[in-house]
């Protein structure tokens, strides 16, 4: 059959004992199902039915639960840091203006001056 040319191999080291196995490389779950093994010989015929049922390891593994966690987590924390980079950002903004406010307060605010007795303010 088409889908199983290159995958699938005789192991015939056991014949002389009576077994015969078949390997199948790159399983799939479509490689599930009913398998015949006949044998016939001038006098003789047997087969076997074997049933394959091939499973996906990460699906009894992985529980949509656990899934769904993490995708929260990760959101979550995502989430954090995108809001504390914001923060922190707006935190330097808002200290940058107060100091350029600060500067501008001392340059722009008159010193008064003296002179004997008098006070001369400049505008």
């Amino acid at each position: 059959m088409e889908e199983y040319k290159g995958r699938t191999e005789l192991l015939r080291n056991g014949l002389s004992d009576g077994n015969l196995d078949l390997r199948i490389t790159a399983v799939s779950t479509s490689d599930s199902g009913s398998y015949i093994c006949a044998v016939e010989d001038e006098d003789d015929y047997a087969d076997a039915v074997v049933e394959l049922e091939v499973s996906d390891p990460f699906s009894q593994i992985i529980h949509p639960r656990a899934v769904a966690l993490v995708a929260v987590v990760t959101l979550v924390v995502v989430s954090s840091v995108v809001i504390i980079v914001f923060l922190y950002r707006k935190k330097g903004e808002l200290r940058a203006e107060r100091e350029m406010v600060y500067k501008f307060a001392l340059f722009s605010v008159p010193k008064p001056r003296k002179f004997g007795i008098f006070t001369y303010e400049e505008k």
